[in-house]
């Protein structure tokens, strides 16, 4: 960037003046916009961006013309274009300086300028910076072999096309495998791993390669081990091993070469980690090597007895005195067996066996008995010797039983004998029943009965064995009835008939119930053989049979609620129900079969007076509001919440001509709106139209006042039309909302007007300190998608201002509900009910239809507009408004409600007033008063008035 100074005086010369000397007395002077005393900045082979000027002087200031210029400028390549050689009739030279190409020269520009007797000088100096971009240079900040934890920094030079190097401009790095290298936006070099990778710097899509090795140098083996020590032959032994490199750094992708001395004691199973499987008895070493670091660990073999083996495992002797012998054999914790280990022996319980040292077993009495061989340290091994006498016979008393009853007992008694008749005293005899089904035996030979049927009873002793006949016939001799009553609570229901025949003990005895007769079969019927069903409620008596024995059992009927079933009849979310008539609620009490039962349910009454009535299906209405039905029956409740609207009660279907004394002559009234200002007073708004030009209808607004809200006196005009009639208000004015001012003190008022011939209707505001005398405010509020003055008028897509209510939300936002036509391409041509929002009552922004004619009925779908909403509970509303179906022969205007829980989404309730003679024209409410237009079929239209309740 060229420097910018004040003028400064370069050089001059002083001579004595001449009358033809253009200097005169003094002396010649050069002045320049630009510095010597700093560089100027350029580019190498570039013209300055700014000429060389200088202006030549006396030392009085005076300007000299024609002084001779002379320009020299240093540097290779360095000239000066579009030069001035001589200064002009205000003293003035300028020149255009090309830098020289090489950025390491001295640049500068001496200039001369001379008179005939006068002389001066000046030198400017600059700089040339490179800044082409041609090609790059990747600089490594070190060697381009690197260890793993070294710094790495590259830099990355620019080259213009004159050769001038310089650094990068905002220069990026890349590596081509960011598993070895990662690369920041500085150059910085992180290395990961050992390997060879290019790093790759850039800039201007200029770029430059430079190979990078990374190495690791092996320095120390490390192992958790020094020797592999082993007790068993094929015993597997493994360590895990580290190589480190001289920075301390693990060498991951390395392991070193292993050899095993004298692979007779021991072999290399695997090298990484390292395993060894042992081979024989010994010692050897193993070596580990990485380059020339070396580390030799050591590998000892001995074998250790694990186990003794006795053969065989077991010894039975079935006589006394008998004999038997064992043999051993001793083996490593593999099963290897050991050489030659001395062996001694030794018997658990010498009264039963003995055994010699050559381990010859001798059995003495019954008994169970343990011999254990033992070889020095070693472990041991024992083998189990059981001496018992053998059974030749027994006798077995009595042999066969009959059993009438389950659970009957029986003893059978046995005597036992050996082969030479002694008895067995320790011995006894083993029972078992072949069918447990039909009866089972204990340990000392009781026998129970336990189902019908035949089998036997086998007896072991030794060798031998005995059989005894067993029977089981069981013999019915009472009926078992465990309850009188059989309770059925749901009608459906099922239930066994509960008689059981049972035997002498209490046992069922197997046979079918089969009904005999029922009292009452409306109470409850058959269901085969052995089941009843409830039919209704009541009582019946149920008489059965069963293997030969008869019973009765009492069957009651009682269905018990289970569930009850309760909800809103209604078209919406929100009941609305005219006062004192019933609620749309239905309720239905279930048995848990879901069978209705006749039972009336109860209605807990509202804490808030909602309804009047204590049953369901008998409520009636007789306030607005949300609440909770709680319907009870049997022990159970059922919650209904419930959004209630008792529906507005109006006090004339067509209303009352409103009373006042006067209007503006030859005018008519329309669109009225009321409202109770600040000091009590109702207060009507109107527009009175009069056709001062034939075919030409234009109107002001004006205000009526009454402190009864019944007489209403003419209080004068409050805002008037424009004079241009083609203007946005030049037709008139009607339609006002008044809400207290957001930004500032007094009342804002928002009113609609507009222009027939030009621009169109929508909505502007008007400002007040005294809600008397109004100030109109420039700018439209609600816009109809028209022009505006001084732009040609065009046909405006979607006028506003039919009716509008005005309020401000919790969040601070004010919300304009307006009757305009909805933003729709092409239009729709009906007026609807539209949502705008503002922060500032100023500036407002369109929301969307929160109620169209769409939602509407017959009779209102024509158009609906002129809304004004009531708050009837808290979070409940209701909206009074204006519809017609204007676009079908003989149409009527009507007026409508409809409710809302969030003033967003309504619920049309259906017409409020009209007449099949009348049209009404135009709703407005405050308090419960209702302002609107009516006009009777042959008459004008005309003020109504009406009173409204909300319960």
């Amino acid at each position: 960037m060229l420097r910018r100074v004040l003028p400064l005086l370069l050089a001059g010369g002083i001579s004595a003046a001449c009358l033809d000397d253009p200097v005169g007395p003094g002396a010649l002077r050069v002045v320049s916009d630009l510095s010597t005393d700093s560089l100027i900045a350029g580019h190498p082979g570039e013209a300055l961006p700014q000429a060389v000027r200088i202006h030549a002087v006396t030392s009085a200031g005076t300007p000299i013309r024609a002084a001779r210029v002379e320009w020299t400028p240093s540097g290779t390549g360095s000239h000066i274009q579009e030069v001035s050689n001589e200064t002009d009739a205000h003293g003035y030279a300028s020149a255009g300086w090309v830098l020289g190409t090489q950025a390491r020269d001295s640049q500068t520009l001496d200039v001369q300028v001379s008179t005939s007797s006068h002389t001066a000088r000046a030198k400017f100096r600059a700089i040339a910076v490179p800044y082409v971009v041609t090609r790059v240079h990747l600089l490594p900040g070190g060697a381009d072999t690197v260890r793993l934890s070294d710094t790495v920094r590259c830099v990355l030079q620019a080259e213009d096309p004159f050769g001038n190097r310089f650094p990068a401009p905002r220069p990026s790095f890349v590596s081509t495998d960011t598993t070895l290298f990662r690369v920041d936006t500085l150059g910085g070099i992180r290395v990961l791993r050992r390997g060879a990778g290019l790093i790759v710097g850039s800039v201007a899509g200029v770029a430059d390669t430079m190979r990078l090795s990374a190495i690791q140098v092996v320095q120390r083996i490390v192992t958790s081990v020094d020797a592999f020590r082993f007790h068993a032959i094929g015993q597997v032994a493994s360590d895990s091993v580290k190589l480190i490199d001289d920075r301390s750094l693990e060498v991951k992708d390395s392991v070193p070469q292993v050899q095993v001395a004298d692979t007779s004691v021991a072999r290399l199973v695997q090298v990484h980690p390292i395993v060894l499987r042992s081979s024989a008895n010994g010692t050897t070493s193993l070596r580990l090597q990485a380059g020339t670091v070396v580390k030799d660990l050591g590998v000892a073999v001995a074998q250790q007895a694990s186990s003794v083996e006795l053969t065989p495992a077991s010894i039975t002797f079935d006589a006394l005195n008998d004999t038997a012998r064992v043999t051993a054999v001793v083996r490593d914790s593999l099963g290897v067996p050991l050489v030659g280990p001395p062996l001694t022996y030794s018997s658990s319980d010498s009264a039963t066996v003995v055994v010699g040292g050559d381990g010859l077993i001798r059995s003495k009495r019954n008994g169970i008995a343990w011999v254990t061989a033992h070889t020095g340290a070693y472990s041991a091994d024992s083998v189990r010797v059981t001496v018992a006498q053998q059974v030749a016979s027994f006798v077995v008393q009595p042999d066969s039983f009959l059993f009438e009853a389950l659970n009957a007992v029986g003893m059978v008694r046995t005597g036992l004998h050996d082969r030479l008749g002694f008895s067995l005293l320790d011995v006894a005899p083993s029972y078992r029943v072949r069918d447990t089904a039909v009866a089972t035996v204990g340990a000392d030979g009781t026998i129970r009965a336990r189902g019908n049927g035949s089998t036997w009873l086998v007896m072991h002793a030794g060798a031998d064995s005995a059989l005894v006949g067993i029977r089981v016939a069981q013999r019915p001799v009472r009926l078992v009835v465990p309850t009188d009553t059989i309770r059925l609570t749901a009608i459906g229901d099922t239930a066994l008939i509960p008689g059981t025949p049972v035997d002498s003990l209490g046992s069922p005895v197997t046979g079918s119930v089969a009904l005999g007769s029922i009292s009452d079969t409306t109470i409850v019927g058959a269901l085969g053989q052995t089941a009843i069903q409830a039919r209704s409620a009541g009582t019946a008596v149920v008489v059965f049979t069963a293997a030969g024995l008869s019973g009765q059992v009492v069957a009651t009927v009682s269905p018990t609620p289970a569930s009850i079933q309760a909800g809103l009849v209604s078209q919406g979310a929100i009941a609305s129900v005219s006062l004192d008539s019933l609620m749309p609620l239905t309720c239905r009490v279930r048995d848990r079969n879901g069978n209705i039962i006749d039972t009336m349910p109860r209605v807990v009454s509202s804490s808030a007076g909602r309804w009047a009535g204590g049953n369901c299906g008998a409520l009636r209405a007789r306030r607005s509001g949300f609440d909770t039905v709680r319907v009870q029956a049997g022990g159970l409740e059922a919650q209904v919440p419930i959004v209630l609207a008792v529906r507005a009660i109006v006090s004339s279907p067509m209303g009352n001509f409103l009373q006042f004394d006067t209007l503006p002559t030859a005018s008519s009234p329309w669109a009225p709106t009321v409202r109770r200002n600040s000091r009590g007073e109702f207060e009507v708004y109107l527009a009175a139209w009069i056709e001062a030009i034939p075919g030409e209808i234009r109107s002001d607004l004006h205000r009526f006042v009454s402190s009864d809200g019944i007489t209403f006196r003419y209080d004068g005009v409050v805002l008037q039309h424009d004079q241009d009639l083609c203007s946005p208000q030049g037709s008139g004015i009607e339609n006002v909302n008044i809400v207290p001012r957001a930004d500032g003190p007094g009342w804002r008022m928002f009113f609609s007007a507009g222009s027939f011939v030009c621009y169109g209707w929508q909505v502007f505001s008007a400002v007040s300190t005294d809600e008397r005398t109004w100030v109109k405010e420039p700018g439209v509020r609600i816009t109809n998608g028209g022009t505006l003055p001084p732009d040609a008028s065009v046909s405006p897509p979607w006028p506003s201002g039919e009716g509008m209510v005005t309020e401000q939300l919790p969040s601070g936002e004010w919300r304009m509900i307006v009757g305009a036509y909805e933003h729709l391409v092409p239009r729709e041509n009906k007026f609807q009910i539209i949502e705008w929002r503002s922060p500032d009552q100023v500036n407002w922004s369109y929301v969307g239809p929160i109620l169209t004619t769409r939602d509407m009925p017959a009779g209102g779908q024509g158009t609906i507009y002129s809304p004004t909403i009531r708050q009837i509970a808290p979070g409940l509303w209701r909206m009074i408004f204006s519809g017609d179906d204007r676009f079908l022969p003989g149409w009527r205007g009507r007026i409508w409600s409809a409710v809302s829980t969030d003033e967003h989404s309504w619920q049309v309730e259906g017409e409020l007033m009209g007449g099949e003679q009348t049209r009404l024209w135009y709703v407005s409410l405050a308090d419960d008063r209702l302002v609107f237009m009516r006009e009777d079929t042959g008459d004008q239209k005309r003020l109504a008035i009406a009173t409204v309740l909300m319960p």
